[in-house]
């Protein structure tokens, strides 16, 4: 007689397989749920059919050489001096990324996970904070108000959690308005 193990039944390792495929798809849908909800891009415009035109009958003549445009000017009808583009379009990006940090502490109050909204709004003062450097003298006032209404919001997170999100969608609309189009 052998004193080895016993093989395992076969309603065991049925068992077993079962388990391992639920675990296996509650982790699928797991990676599926943080895909749509923060990875995925937003869905473009369908591109519309355009008829199609047809062929030209002749060759067509080369293109001309143009000239290349200064690089000191943004478009010479603006007048704006590259640099002031140049810090208003840094401006804008910082607005942006404050933008989805709010809209990221919005949806983890909306989840109860109020310590990840904390950080996300300390992330949110960090950027209005580094946007505020960037902005000329007509949008100080404005982004200086950003973050005294911001620092209210962390100051209710733990207090008022239940107003929290609405406060914070207002916030995130005031700063859509300030990128502009």
């Amino acid at each position: 007689m052998t004193a080895g193990r016993s093989r395992p039944k076969p309603w065991k390792i049925a068992l077993a397989a079962a388990c391992v495929l639920l675990v296996l798809a509650a982790i699928d849908l797991g990676v599926q749920e943080v895909y749509h909800r923060y990875v995925r891009p937003a869905a473009s415009p369908r591109p519309v059919a355009s008829p199609s035109v047809p062929l030209p009958t002749r060759p067509l003549p080369p293109p001309a050489p143009t000239s290349l445009p200064s690089p000191t000017l943004v478009p010479s009808d603006s007048g704006i001096p590259w640099e002031q583009a140049l810090q208003r379009i840094l401006f804008q990006q910082m607005l942006l990324k404050a933008s989805q940090e709010l809209l990221r502490a919005e949806g983890y109050v909306a989840s109860g996970d109020l310590k990840q909204a904390e950080r996300e709004l300390i992330a949110v003062g960090a950027t209005l904070e580094q946007a505020s450097r960037y902005a000329d003298e007509s949008l100080a006032g404005p982004v200086q108000d950003l973050l005294r209404d911001l620092s209210r919001l962390r100051e209710e997170l733990y207090l008022r959690p239940e107003r929290l999100r609405e406060g914070m969608l207002r916030l995130w609309q005031r700063i859509d308005t300030l990128i502009g189009p």
